[in-house]
C-alpha cells in the first residue's frame, strides 16, 4: 500500500456513529480462553472501517488492520507494517502459532483462507468466511467481509490458552503460487461432457450449456469455495448482436442469459456457449499450467486504445506470469440495466487493462459492476489426464476457421452492435481462446486488444461435416423393412442428385430433428447430414444397400444392425511428453478410455485395444494396454469395408502383429468373440512445443450378419482355434458365392432378368446347404 493511501485512510470520514448499527463485532471470552468472536467489515467505495483487537472490534481509532479496495486490487493492510501473513486455507484451529517472520505489508483477501497479524503488540488470526459486493443505492456500492478473529492479548506468538512457551516455529502459510508437493496431486475427469480438474487448491470446471434470454441456473458438478466464472463467446444462431449475462455466482453454481443489445427488442434464439469456472487465486501446478482468477470492481466504460486514449482500468495479476496469458473476462452482476461488452486491452504478463462498453447510441457511463476475469498462461498443457490448449488468432468482421486441437471446426468474427449505425466492419484483433483437446464443443474465446474501438464482442458457429447417406431399396424390391437413422447434428431428405446418384424423396418417411424412420422401398432415398453419423439402420440387412459418403456398405457389413451398438468414426490419440497417457476404445461399448499417469478415467470400460506409439516409426502400433505384444489382425489393403465378403476362422494364419496404414482395412476378434473391421482414415503428429499429440482416425463396423456366418454358442478355449469343419467350409465358399453373384447383377440393374431370377434361386440353395452343414457340425459335436 502507499504511504499517500495510509494518510486517506486517516483523513476520510469513518461514519463512526453510523458503524455502531451497521457494523457488528460479536465476542466470546470464557474464562481459560482468549477472546475471540465474529466480525463484519464494510468499505464503501474506498470508505472503509478497520478493526481493533484492543477494543475487540470496528473501531475509527487504535486500529489493528482494516480491508480495502484500493483501486488495482484489494487488499488487507496491517498497520504495524510489515505485520500480515496469508495462512492460506487452515482452519484456525489449526494455527496454534504465530510465525517469527515471512511478513508483508498487504495482503489480498481470499474467501476462505486465514492470516496471522502482528500488531500493536499483539498476534491475532483472522478466517475470512465471506465476501459480499451489495448495492446501497444506484451510486454507492458496499464490500462486507465477514471474519472469525482470535487475539493474544499477552503478546506471545502461542495461540494456546493462557498464554505460555512459545514452542516451535511454525512456517508461513501456503503460497498460492506455490502448491506443497504433499498437496500436488492432480486429478481430472468428464462428467456429462463436462470437463474437471483439480490440483490442490485449484478446481477448474468447463462445460457447454444452451441457453436464450431466459435466465438459466447452472449448478457445478464440483464443489468450489470461490468460483470465477466466465461464459463466451455465444454461438451464432441468431443474428442479432447480442452478449452474455451472468448474475448470482455461488459456491454451487451460477445464472446466466442471453443479453441482446437494447435496441434490438431481448427476443433470441437458442445459442450454445462455454462456461469455464476456476477457484480463485493464483496457481501454477507442476510447472506447466498457470492459471488466474479474481473479480475486480470497476465503473469504467468507453473506448481505449493506441488510436483512442481514454480511461480503462488496470488489473495487476497476483503473481506475473512467465509468459504472457491469455485473458478471459465477464460481467458478474448487473447493477446496471444496460447490456454491456468487456473488452480487453494491454495484457502482459503483469496484468492487463479492461472497461465496459454499452451499446454505441448510449452515453458511455455506467454504474459499478463486478467484472471476473480468469487468465491461462499460452501453450498447451495435460493435467490429470486432461488437455488445455490457449492460443491466439487475428480474427475481424468476416468469419475466420480456426482448428482446435480437439478436432472442431469453429468460425469465429467480432461483431458489433448497430444502435448508432448499421455499419458493422471491424479490424482484425487478436483473440486468445481455450479450448480442450478431447472435448469437442468446449470452447471459449475473448478479444485481446482494441484496435477498433466501436462497441463488440465475439459470436462463433461450428463448421460441421457433410455427409451423405443413400438406401439403395432396389437391391431387393420384394422385401419391404424399416430402416433408421440417427445422426448428432441435422439430417434432411434430398430429391435429385446426391454424390452422384439420382435420389428421391419418400413421403412416409419421417425426418424428426436428428432422426429417421423410413421403409425401403424400389428407389433410392437421399439424405444430406450436417453432423456426424451417429447409426444407420436396418431390421434386414439384405433388402437394400447403404451408400454412406459415397462407400458400399454390403455383404452383410452393417454400420447399425437392429438391437446392435452403432459404428462410429473414432480418433484415439496419445501423448508422448509430460503427463503422457494413451486412450483405447471398447467397441461394445463404444467409448474411449484414457489411461495416464493416475490410471483410467473411465474404469467402466475395458478397451478392446490402446493406440500406442513411438516416433522412430512411421505408424504407432496398435496394442492392448496390458499386453506387451501388438495385437493380431488381418491387412485387406485398400478395400472398402464393404468388400470384406467373409469372416475368417479364429486361426486364420492371415493374422499377424504389425503397424496400421492409413487407408487399409483391418479385421480382428473383440474380447467377446465379435469380427469387426476398421478402415484407418488418418494418422497424424500435432507439434506441441517441444513434443507432439499422435491421433489415429478410424471408421469401424461389426461384421454382424448371422446368416452368413455362424457364430460360436460358447467361446473358450476348445472353440477359439477350431477351423470349420471342411463340409461346412465348403459349403460356406458356395453360399458366399451365390450371394456375390446374386447382388452384382442387382448393382447392375438386371435384378429382375431371368439370370437374376436363376442367381436367387441358387443363392437360396446355398444358403439352405450352408445351414444344414453347420447344423451337422452342431450335431456332431453334442
Amino acid at each position: 500500500m502507499r504511504l499517500g493511501n495510509y494518510r486517506h485512510f486517516f483523513s476520510v470520514r469513518l461514519f463512526a456513529t453510523i458503524s455502531l448499527i451497521l457494523l457488528f463485532a460479536t465476542t466470546f471470552t470464557n474464562a481459560g480462553e482468549l477472546p475471540s468472536g465474529r466480525a463484519k467489515l464494510l468499505d464503501y467505495d474506498g470508505t472503509y472501517q478497520g478493526f481493533s483487537f484492543s477494543y475487540l472490534g470496528p473501531a475509527s481509532t487504535d486500529i489493528d488492520f482494516f480491508i480495502a479496495d484500493r483501486g488495482e486490487n484489494s487488499i488487507i493492510h496491517a498497520v504495524d507494517s510489515p505485520g500480515i501473513i496469508d495462512m492460506g486455507r487452515r482452519p484456525l484451529e489449526e494455527i496454534s502459532q504465530a510465525p517469527a517472520g515471512g511478513y508483508s505489508e498487504t495482503v489480498v483477501p481470499l474467501r476462505g483462507h486465514s492470516y496471522v497479524i502482528r500488531s500493536r503488540g499483539k498476534y491475532a488470526k483472522i478466517y475470512l468466511q465471506e465476501i459480499f459486493l451489495q448495492e446501497e443505492s444506484p451510486t454507492r456500492f458496499v464490500t462486507e467481509y465477514v471474519f472469525e478473529w482470535v487475539v493474544q492479548p499477552d503478546g506471545s506468538r502461542t495461540f494456546l490458552e493462557g498464554g505460555g512457551a512459545e514452542g516451535e516455529r511454525t512456517s508461513p502459510g501456503e503460497d498460492i503460487g506455490s502448491v506443497p508437493e504433499a498437496r500436488r496431486e492432480e486429478k481430472g475427469g468428464r462428467v456429462g461432457g463436462r470437463i474437471l480438474i483439480r490440483g490442490g487448491d485449484f478446481y477448474l470446471e468447463a462445460g457447454q450449456i444452451t441457453l436464450d434470454n431466459e435466465w438459466k441456473e447452472v449448478t457445478f458438478e464440483g464443489s468450489f469455495d470461490y468460483p470465477i466464472v466466465v461464459a463466451k463467446p455465444l454461438s451464432y444462431v441468431g443474428t442479432d448482436p447480442a452478449t452474455v449475462a451472468i448474475k448470482d455466482v455461488t459456491p454451487k453454481g451460477f445464472k446466466v442469459r442471453i443479453h441482446e443489445w437494447p435496441y434490438t427488442g431481448n427476443d433470441h434464439a437458442e445459442e450454445k456457449l462455454t462456461y469455464l469456472a476456476v477457484e480463485r487465486g493464483h496457481f501454477n501446478l507442476g510447472g506447466r499450467l498457470e492459471v488466474e482468477a479474481d473479480v475486480i470492481s470497476t465503473n469504467v466504460a468507453g473506448a481505449s486504445s493506441v488510436e483512442t486514449p481514454g480511461r480503462a482500468r488496470r488489473v495487476n495479476f497476483f503473481s506475473e506470469f512467465s509468459a504472457r496469458p491469455v485473458i478471459f473476462a465477464a460481467r458478474n452482476t448487473l447493477h446496471g440495466i444496460d447490456t454491456v461488452a468487456t473488452r480487453i486491452n494491454e495484457v502482459s504478463t503483469g496484468g492487463f487493462s479492461i472497461l465496459m462498453q454499452e451499446q454505441e447510441a448510449n452515453e458511455q457511463s455506467h454504474y459499478y459492476e463486478t467484472i471476473s476475469y480468469i487468465a491461462v498462461r499460452g501453450g498447451g498443457y495435460s493435467v490429470g489426464g486432461q488437455e488445455l490448449v490457449a492460443d491466439w488468432v487475428n480474427v475481424g468482421d468476416e468469419p475466420t476457421s480456426i482448428s482446435t486441437p480437439s478436432g472442431d471446426r469453429i468460425r469465429i468474427h467480432v461483431d458489433e452492435e448497430e444502435s448508432l449505425d448499421q455499419e458493422r466492419e471491424h479490424a482484425a484483433e487478436t483473440v486468445g481462446y481455450l479450448s480442450f483437446p478431447g472435448a469437442p464443443g468446449l470452447f471459449i474465446a475473448d478479444i485481446q486488444t482494441m484496435k477498433g474501438t466501436d462497441t463488440a464482442n465475439l459470436r462463433y458457429e461450428e463448421v460441421l461435416p457433410v455427409h451423405t447417406i443413400i438406401i439403395d431399396g432396389t437391391v431387393n424390391p420384394d422385401e419391404k423393412t424399416k430402416y433408421s437413422i440417427e445422426v448428432t447434428g441435422r439430417v434432411e431428405q434430398v430429391a435429385g442428385t446426391l454424390a452422384g446418384v439420382d435420389v428421391t424423396v419418400d413421403p412416409e418417411d419421417i425426418v424428426k430433428g436428428n432422426t429417421v424412420n423410413g421403409l425401403v422401398s424400389t428407389g433410392r432415398d437421399g439424405f444430406r447430414v450436417t453432423g456426424e453419423i451417429v447409426s444407420v439402420g436396418i431390421v434386414n440387412p439384405s433388402a437394400a444397400d447403404v451408400f454412406v459418403d459415397g462407400e458400399r456398405i454390403r455383404g452383410g457389413v452393417q454400420l447399425s444392425s437392429q438391437g446392435e451398438r452403432p459404428a462410429r468414426t473414432v480418433t484415439l490419440k496419445h501423448w508422448g511428453g509430460e503427463g503422457s497417457y494413451e486412450e483405447g476404445y471398447d467397441f461394445s461399448d463404444g467409448g474411449i478410455q484414457r489411461y495416464g499417469e493416475s490410471g483410467p478415467d473411465r474404469a467402466n470400460l475395458h478397451p478392446d485395444f490402446f493406440y500406442t506409439g513411438s516416433w522412430e516409426r512411421s505408424f504407432p502400433t496398435t496394442a492392448a494396454h496390458d499386453a506387451t505384444e501388438p495385437l493380431e489382425r488381418i491387412d485387406y489393403g485398400l478395400v472398402t469395408l464393404g468388400d470384406v465378403g467373409r469372416r475368417p476362422a479364429w486361426n486364420d494364419p492371415r493374422f499377424e502383429k504389425g503397424h496400421l496404414t492409413p487407408g487399409h482395412v483391418y479385421g480382428f476378434y473383440t474380447k467377446e468373440g465379435r469380427y469387426l473391421l476398421v478402415k484407418i482414415l488418418e494418422e497424424k503428429e500435432i507439434p506441441r512445443e517441444d513434443w507432439h499429440v499422435g491421433e489415429l482416425k478410424f471408421r469401424w463396423a461389426f461384421f454382424d450378419d448371422e446368416s452368413v456366418y455362424q457364430e460360436p454358442d460358447v467361446i473358450n478355449e476348445d472353440t477359439v482355434d477350431e477351423p470349420a469343419p471342411p463340409d461346412a467350409d465348403k459349403a460356406y465358399q458356395r453360399y458366399v458365392e451365390a450371394y456375390n453373384k446374386l447382388t452384382g447383377l442387382m448393382a447392375e440393374g438386371k435384378g429382375d432378368t431371368p439370370e437374376a431370377q436363376k442367381a436367387y434361386e441358387e443363392y437360396l440353395e446355398a444358403k439352405r446347404a450352408y445351414e444344414e452343414a453347420l447344423e451337422k457340425v452342431q450335431e456332431e459335436k453334442k
